[in-house]
Order: structure tokens, then sequence, then C-alpha cells
């Protein structure tokens, strides 16, 4: 049974409410595979301020990046009902960025810039890399 439970998989009518939760039981949605313009979105849905420590990547991680999680023991088995509920809510954080008028252009207007990313991020998808340290170098130099 998937997670282990004794109920079994989910039925339709479950699967039909989680995917509307996903839209209608969180006042937001990000996505971690990006983290930048889910912040972003963040500070355009709750008008807080954007700051450069809410971009570190403070996840223990492996001197060459990777993260060690060892997915061997799922022996291929994919979670066919969590991809349903991720696409929903990638689904749902696009809408919202529309709703709320987020682009990549205006990000670096609104959060990026005035948290003192520049030179930081690099929007051709992937974040620099910066160690914890390099990281905190940065936040010291900020101005709360």
């Amino acid at each position: 049974h998937p997670c282990g439970g004794a109920g079994g998989p989910p039925t339709g009518a479950e699967m039909r409410l989680a995917t509307e939760r996903v839209r209608t039981g969180f006042s937001f949605v990000g996505l971690t595979d990006d983290w930048e313009l889910s912040m972003c979105l963040f500070h355009a849905i709750f008008k807080v301020d954007c700051f450069v420590y809410m971009f570190m990547d403070d996840r223990q991680t492996r001197p060459d990046h990777t993260v060690p999680y060892d997915t061997a023991p799922l022996k291929g088995k994919k979670d066919v009902y969590d991809d349903v509920l991720y696409k929903e809510a990638k689904r749902w954080f696009h809408t919202q960025m529309k709703n709320h008028n987020v682009t990549e252009e205006s990000c670096w207007d609104t959060c990026w810039r005035p948290a003192g990313l520049e030179g930081i991020i690099n929007r051709t998808r992937k974040t620099e890399t910066l160690s914890v340290a390099e990281w905190m170098d940065i936040i010291s130099e900020q101005h709360y």
C-alpha cells in the first residue's frame, strides 16, 4: 500500500478532493524547484519584504552539492498519486503568478534587487551555489 497505509490507494474522490485542496486549502503554494520565484510570489501575496536570507540554501549537502538521499530502497517505484498533486501544485503556482502579476522581470524590481541579490542569483534557471559561510557574509552586510 502507498505510504505503508492499510487503507489502500486513494480513491478517485479522494484524489479530486486532494487536488481541490491544493487550490483552496492553502494561503500560498510555492515550489522548491523554483525557489526564487516562489519567494517573489510569497512577497507579492503577503506584501512582505524580501531579504537575502530567504534565498539561502541551508540544507545539509555534500561538498559536491548533492543531497545525501538514497533512493535505492524505493526500487524504482514512483508515487503516482504524489505526481498528480505535484502537477496540480505547479499549475496552481503558475496561476497564482499570473493572478498577482509576478514575472521574472517584476521580481527583480520588487524582490530580488531590494533583497540585495544582484550578482548572487542567475535566473538562467540555476542559482549560484554559495556556502552557508558566504551567505552569512552577505547577510552580515545587510542592514535591516
